[in-house]
Parts: structure tokens; sequence; C-alpha cells
């Protein structure tokens, strides 16, 4: 049968639309997808990502554990980190430490997405050793040539290692942090502009604004 083929084409046709800004159409071609191959785990991926720009967090990580479940690395990078707004930390580190494991082929910006998000969750229960280490591991990455190409959420690990540093009341280096974290910020990203804000407020204290 070709219900694959079919699917992948519908598939196809959702990210055309969605690239240009038509979610209903592109929601639409993505659920045709499904019904041709449940199986399609792009297809899932998509709709995830779909449903978390509706702000449907429900709806995107059910789509996202579909997509899992066809081991797609950067599905559980975008669940984990779900899971981690909701602090629920401890359903994040399992998917980021396995992604983690199987990711030296994986594009740049996922690998950074992966430590980044790693160290996020750890800062959230607490692990501040671990988490100062993969997020100076996701900073390394980024500030390579490539990753200061590829990589747009250059800020993220930045501000999240500033808080680290905060609760080690390490305050200079907190400082740093958040002057990076603060230059490099966009109040288009989602996570950044609540970070933005920490920092604003870190550098007017320390009268560094």
């Amino acid at each position: 049968s070709n219900k694959p083929a079919f699917s992948d084409w519908y598939n196809r046709q959702g990210v055309k639309k969605y690239t240009e800004g038509q979610l209903a159409g592109a929601e639409a071609d993505y659920l045709q997808a499904l019904a041709l191959d449940p199986d399609n785990a792009n297809a899932h991926y998509n709709l995830g990502s779909l449903y978390e720009d509706l702000q449907d967090f429900d709806k995107a990580k059910s789509q996202y554990q579909f997509a899992v479940k066809g081991n797609l690395i950067k599905a559980k990078n975008n669940l984990a980190r779900l899971w981690i707004l909701e602090n629920k930390p401890e359903l994040a580190t399992p998917l980021l430490w396995k992604s983690l494991q199987e990711a030296e082929n994986q594009p740049l910006r996922v690998r950074y997405n992966l430590m980044k998000n790693f160290g996020w969750a750890l800062l959230q229960q607490q692990q501040l050793e671990q988490a100062e280490t993969f997020l100076t591991g996701a900073i390394a990455l980024a500030t390579t040539p490539e990753g200061l190409e590829q990589i747009t959420t250059r800020a993220s690990a930045h501000c999240l290692l500033a808080q680290v540093y905060e609760q080690q009341t390490r305050n200079g280096e907190a400082l740093e942090q958040w002057q990076t974290c603060s230059q490099l910020g966009s109040i288009d990203n989602p996570d950044q502009p609540k970070w933005l804000v920490l920092a604003y407020k870190a550098l007017k204290k320390a009268g560094k604004l």
C-alpha cells in the first residue's frame, strides 16, 4: 500500500502551509497525514509544534509523545521543555539524558537545545554543579563559528547559568551572565522575556545599568 508515501506528501504540504502562516490548513494536512499513517512520527512532531504555537500544551504533549515513540530526538527535546515549563523536571531529565546519548550526529542546534534544557531541568532540581556543567557545555557549542551561525537562542543558556551562579552566591559571575543574557536575549523567544526581567533587576540592583 502507498499510504506512507501519501502520508509524507500531506505532511510536506502541511509544512508548506505552516511556513506561510496558514495554521488551520496545516493542521488539516497533518491530521490527514496521520489518518493515512498513524505512525508518521514527523507529522506527529509537526502537529505538536503547531499546537505549541497555539498555546495548546496538552495537545502538543500528546503529539510529541507519539513522535517520541518513533524515537525523534527533537520531539524528546520539545516534550522535555514542556515538562520543565510545568515544573516537572523529573519527567524531563530521562528524555534529555537518553537523547544526549544518541545526539552526536544531530545538528548543532539540536545538541545545544538538549544540553540547555538538561541544564534547566537540573537547575529546577537544585543540582547546581551538574546544571553548570551542561549549561557551560551548551554555551561552548553556541560560541563555535558554526554555533554563532546556527543557534538563535544563545541567550537562554546564559540566562539559566546566571540563575545557577546566583544560587551559588557567585555574584560577580552571575552578573556577567546576566549581562550576556540581556545583550543576546529577545522578547520574541517564548522563554526569554521572564529571564530578561530577572537580568534587568539584577543589573539594576548592581548599578550596572
